[in-house]
């Protein structure tokens, strides 16, 4: 019995011992993949990269260092001040569409001068579809192919700012970037900046490889989202390359804008300038027969407070650009000045629609008085369907 007992204590013993033994050993670990050692890339990262074996995977590290700038997130900080420019020629009929952008908050923007030619109306659609009248162009550069314009803005809207002349370097990424309104053209665009050229009409930013034609007029940035230049078109030749026109130029343009200047379209200043009173009228009364479904007529009644006398006087013409079926009235001043030219117009009773009061305040800055004092004069206006 006493045998027996000890046989059960050395057993009891004996597994004790193994178990101890067992739970202290540490399992060998199992790896799904190739550990990536902690270190800082270097500047032969990129090479290693390109010689790796057929099918062998990257590590994350070696990923995020070959993307480079995320332009996705930079596009939406972008975007708000790419517009979409339709333009119209006297009679509302559409002419063509493009690409611009706000380069300050109350409504200045550049695009391409070709975009803006022989055109009498204008909008500006934004990414959020918001719908501005552009009043017109205030300066032009035909050879370099842009175009200041002027959008009436009741608000301050989301502009681009040039960039450092440090960003400007060769072998750095940079992108255009186009309105998303615009129909097959690529919201995105990246290349390789690879030289700063200059010719007659500036300087000039050269990519490795061209933007395509669906991104003329489009914005090109670095990766902070600041203004390097715009995309034009270098020739009229399909064979030519589009190139980069520096910010640079851009501003040298600006600079020439006078601090009164009004946009104006140039081709309703030579439509408008040659013709008699009555016949400009008539013709600025009724749209193009297939530029609105409805008929609509515009009445003025002209109240002078001042004995000068009223010379020229179209009328306003009724927007065939027009989203929507709009009525309304108004009353409007006009102050001319001793040359007789209209100094400035202002809206004393809004017709209740934006699109009827810009094209009212768009005609009526081109009547005209005799010249001899500075005077004012008040002119309802109403827009009606016949």
């Amino acid at each position: 019995m006493r045998q027996s007992y000890l046989a059960i204590l050395s057993g009891i013993i004996l597994f004790v011992i193994l178990g101890i033994s067992w739970c202290g050993r540490k399992s060998k670990p199992e790896y799904t993949g190739i550990p990536v050692p902690a270190q800082s890339a270097s500047p032969g990262a990129s090479a290693a990269a390109s010689t790796a074996p057929a099918g062998a995977k990257s590590s994350p590290a070696q990923v995020a260092q070959a993307a480079g700038p995320d332009f996705r997130k930079v596009a939406e900080r972008v975007r708000p001040a790419v517009i979409l420019i339709s333009v119209f020629d006297e009679p509302g009929k559409l002419l063509r569409t493009g690409t611009g952008f706000f380069i300050s908050e109350d409504g200045k923007f550049v695009t391409n001068r070709r975009v803006v030619a022989e055109a009498a109306h204008g909008v500006a659609k934004t990414s959020d579809g918001a719908i501005y009248n552009v009043t017109g162009a205030l300066t032009q550069a035909e050879s370099a192919d842009l175009a200041v314009l002027k959008a009436d803005v009741k608000k301050t809207v989301p502009f681009l700012t040039s960039g450092k002349a440090a960003a400007v370097q060769p072998g750095r990424r940079v992108a255009a970037i186009a309105s998303p309104l615009a129909r097959g053209s690529p919201s995105l665009f990246e290349a390789m900046l690879s030289a700063i050229k200059s010719d007659e009409n500036g300087e000039r930013i050269e990519l490795a490889s061209p933007p395509p034609n669906e991104m003329i007029g489009a914005p090109v940035v670095n990766e902070n989202g600041e203004l390097l230049g715009i995309v034009t078109a270098q020739g009229e030749q399909a064979s030519a390359s589009n190139i980069v026109r520096s910010s640079g130029a851009i501003d040298l343009l600006v600079a020439k804008i006078e601090s009164n200047a009004r946009g104006r379209w140039r081709a309703a200043a030579a439509r408008t300038s040659p013709s008699p009173i009555g016949e400009e009228e008539e013709a600025g009364v009724t749209p193009g027969p297939t530029a609105q479904p409805l008929t609509r007529t515009v009445t003025t009644t002209t109240v002078r407070t001042e004995k000068p006398k009223i010379v020229y006087n179209p009328k306003p013409a009724y927007p065939a650009y027009s989203y929507f079926r709009e009525k309304g009235s108004g009353r409007f001043r006009i102050t001319f000045s001793a040359n007789g030219q209209a100094k400035n117009v202002e809206v004393i009773e809004s017709t209740k629609s934006t699109t009827l009061d810009n094209v009212t305040v768009e005609a009526l800055r081109r009547w005209k008085a005799t010249p001899g004092q500075e005077w004012n004069v008040t002119v309802p206006v109403t827009f009606e369907k016949r």
